[in-house]
């Protein structure tokens, strides 16, 4: 009953208070209990309670999945973002922001699924203070043979790759534009001119180009490195966006060299080019997107980062709650995901789905106890989907099922 009116009430509501919890056991289950005795309740058993259920729940839930000719080297294919979202200051201790100075209170959520079995394989919430790289470091254990780990710059360390190479294990990241990057030439380790890779690209007409380097200014590590220029529109837009983080971080200007090499995408990887061919790297990539659109669902369609300042035991209880309905929403679409587009040839939409499951809750919460009613729901939902939930295709984008499936079918 407890879990039950936290995922439907919950969620179905913007403001949830201890009265409307109260009356909503009343009514649906005729339990009457008052509100103290209500937020009694909310305490670290409920927070340890939710937090196992989350993690139940994704060892347990279906996520559909392909059988993908391009990852068949690989065990599993990991990608990893973060999104970061304020708190009431009242959650400061065990929600720390950056800043020691103020009361800010500030939560790291992060991420990681399997591309290869579309399964989620890590979904924590972290002290802000927790930042990727040392997130990176901390879960190093959990790195198994034969994967591949596709992440953002943020999780990125020359030390970290070693480690991946130690556990038999791929990466394939961005690296930074002033990383030290060398060749072995007459056995001596020579600095790489990314500008006159870049000149050279210009010059020849091509778009990319690999080598075989060392990175790492006295670490020489081993790895291959894909440099692909990008569109002058949309190295313009990247040039912006530097400038405006070096503004955040009150510096006057930024490093000439970041914006003059800002056309350049460089790829780091330790596959070899049978593993992982040039012309798909860039694409493979690209899937990292995927948690930042997830993440931009979850924050506009299930708001779960706007919780009201209450009890931090009851925050952090309702937060969980709220993430474990959004990983059962993610099943649910899942399930339709790969259904359309075997049976169809349809893709569909992420978001369109999450906003239309967030306005079935209450048939959702009629049905799920009774598989029959559960199996009209299902039959109910597909007919939905079917009606305007498919992704709009236009020019020159390329979906992210195109990029996984690619000759499969």
């Amino acid at each position: 009953m407890f879990i039950d009116v936290l995922l439907f009430q919950m969620n179905s509501s913007k403001e949830v208070s201890l009265l409307s919890i109260c009356n909503a056991l009343f009514m649906r289950f005729g339990i009457k209990i008052s509100k103290q005795s209500i937020n009694e309740r909310f305490n670290e058993h409920s927070v340890f309670f939710l937090k196992e259920l989350l993690h139940d729940a994704l060892s347990r839930l279906t996520f559909t999945h392909f059988k993908l000719p391009v990852f068949k080297e690989f065990t599993e294919v990991n990608v990893k973002d973060s999104t970061r979202f304020g708190l009431p200051s009242n959650m400061k201790n065990l929600y720390p922001g950056n800043n020691t100075k103020t009361s800010e209170s500030v939560a790291n959520l992060q991420l990681q699924y399997d591309l290869k079995t579309n399964t989620i394989n890590e979904l924590s919430i972290q002290p802000n203070t927790e930042n990727d790289y040392k997130n990176a470091h901390s879960t190093i254990d959990d790195i198994k043979k034969g994967s591949l780990i596709v992440r953002d710059l943020g999780y990125v360390s020359v030390d970290l790759m070693q480690k991946i190479d130690q556990k038999e294990a791929f990466y394939l990241n961005r690296i930074k534009p002033q990383t030290s990057i060398y060749e072995k030439k007459d056995g001596k380790y020579i600095k790489l001119s990314l500008k006159g890779i870049r000149l050279s690209l210009k010059k020849s007409g091509k778009l990319i180009v690999a080598k075989d380097v060392f990175i790492g200014h006295r670490k020489y590590h081993p790895c291959r490195i894909i440099i692909s220029l990008i569109p002058e529109e949309k190295a313009k837009i990247r040039r912006q966006k530097q400038k405006r983080k070096s503004q955040k971080r009150g510096a006057k200007t930024t490093n000439p060299n970041v914006l003059a090499l800002a056309d350049l995408n460089i790829f780091v990887t330790n596959t070899t080019e049978k593993q992982l061919p040039i012309i798909q790297v860039y694409n493979i990539y690209k899937l990292r997107w995927q948690i930042e659109l997830i993440f931009k669902s979850w924050k506009q369609v299930y708001k779960f980062h706007n919780i009201k300042e209450v009890k931090p035991e009851r925050l952090e209880t309702m937060l969980f709650a709220q993430i474990l309905w959004v990983v059962i929403n993610w099943s649910i679409i899942s399930i339709y995901t790969n259904y359309f587009f075997i049976d169809r040839h349809k893709y569909l939409s992420f978001y369109k789905a999450c906003k239309t499951l967030q306005t079935l809750i209450y048939e959702i919460r009629h049905s799920v106890y009774q598989k029959s009613k559960l199996k009209e729901l299902f039959k109910r939902i597909e007919d939905v989907f079917s009606m305007g939930h498919f992704k709009d295709k236009r020019k020159g984008v390329v979906f992210s099922e195109e990029i996984l499936l690619q000759n499969t079918i």
